[in-house]
């Protein structure tokens, strides 16, 4: 009984030491979400179109 969950244990335990994952700094990450996620890219985008409608708001119309 006990080298039935011994064997299991053993290979879950080797898989897990073995495995090299990709590690990246948080900063890459909130860059490439900021970078590609299309909701930030709609915000971004209506923050732009704010700041321009409120440039033109300014200007004269010609007579």
């Amino acid at each position: 009984m006990l080298q039935n969950k011994l064997l299991p244990t053993l290979f879950a335990l080797t898989v897990a030491f073995s495995s090299r994952s990709q590690t990246l700094p948080l900063n890459a990450v909130i860059d490439s979400i900021k970078a590609s996620h299309p909701v930030v890219k709609m915000f971004d985008n209506e923050i732009r179109s704010m700041d321009e409608a409120a440039k033109g708001a300014r200007s004269w119309m010609p007579p």
